[in-house]
């Protein structure tokens, strides 16, 4: 099809309600854009070998609805946008190949998605989850500069679409990605920017509630070793107690009648709010010494991050922290 409407359309079914498919397939070339935005189509739209070389627009389709497959399967990589805002399909099919780098859908900033909601995708030629978020779901971002531009429904339905089909490790990939991209592209401001990283490194927004753990255990080993290093330092660690009967009791000493001064316990009593074994009763850091100030005042530091990171541990584990 050569020839254009007087809106400068190809092939014009705006609002077109048929209770079968509409075939543009092999042999089919608009030099135009198709549109068929709040199409009705009860099966299939089919664009297999269809050439598309319409420029800026290729196919309008915001608020399209098809009730089976829709077969975006054009010859050539388009270069015209494609807009599928508030479209609903059963399938869709689009196969990534060599012959069809990308799935053939135009370049970045002209490839629209918001509200595009689908059942799945079929199961060949599909790219990995990584090409389907950066050339296909990037491509929806105007600029990637521009954080008006953002949206994260597309994420969204392809977590769904991902979750449905049994892929759960593709699932948590665009979750996490979703997350990660909002902070670079959204429009979060500085603290909402703090939260979303905190989130990121420590439970992985809810998909990796264990790494908070491992950050525990990570603290808790640096204030063990400090602890350690601060009970060989003359006068750093003293007991809490007073009285003429304690001035021989030091940390490198175990007293008949006082508790010992233990690092591993120590640090215990430090880096996790939820665990108590007694050793802050007995025992205390100061700031004698070479760096016993800046001892002193990680300690404080750690208790604080043992809080957050506990915090963190438990929300995520018992899924307060949600993940879509």
């Amino acid at each position: 099809m050569c020839g254009r409407d007087e809106e400068g359309h190809a092939f014009s079914g705006d609002r077109l309600k048929v209770a079968g498919g509409v075939y543009m397939s092999k042999g089919f070339r608009a030099s135009a854009a198709v549109s068929v935005q709040g199409a009705d189509i009860g099966k299939s739209l089919d664009l297999t070998e269809a050439e598309l070389v319409g420029d800026p627009a290729v196919l309008k389709a915001a608020g399209m609805r098809v009730g089976q497959e829709f077969l975006w399967l054009p010859r050539n990589r388009v270069g015209g946008s494609v807009d599928l805002d508030h479209a609903a399909v059963g399938r869709l099919i689009d196969h990534w190949t060599s012959e069809r780098p990308e799935g053939n859908w135009p370049p970045y900033g002209r490839l629209h998605l918001t509200g595009f909601t689908y059942g799945g995708f079929d199961n060949q030629h599909q790219p990995d989850v990584q090409d389907r978020l950066e050339k296909w779901i990037w491509k929806t971002h105007t600029d990637l500069l521009n954080r008006k531009a953002f949206a994260l429904q597309p994420y969204e339905q392809l977590v769904r679409v991902y979750r449905q089909a049994g892929q759960e490790g593709d699932a948590k990939a665009v979750g996490i990605a979703k997350q990660r991209d909002l902070r670079r592209f959204g429009e979060l401001n500085r603290p909402e920017r703090v939260k979303n990283w905190l989130l990121d490194r420590t439970v992985g927004y809810g998909y990796r509630p264990l790494g908070a753990v491992a950050w525990l255990a990570v603290l808790y080993a640096v204030v063990a070793l400090l602890s350690w290093w601060a009970q060989h330092r003359t006068g750093m660690v003293q007991p809490t107690r007073a009285g003429a009967d304690m001035a021989e009791v030091t940390a490198l000493s175990c007293e008949r009648d006082y508790p010992c001064f233990y690092p591993l316990g120590y640090a215990i009593d430090v880096v996790i709010p939820l665990v108590h074994v007694g050793q802050f009763d007995s025992w205390r850091i100061t700031g004698q010494g070479h760096l016993g100030w800046a001892l002193v005042a990680f300690s404080w530091l750690a208790t604080i991050l043992g809080w957050v990171i506990t915090s963190l541990a438990v929300a995520g584990i018992t899924g307060i922290i949600r993940k879509d």
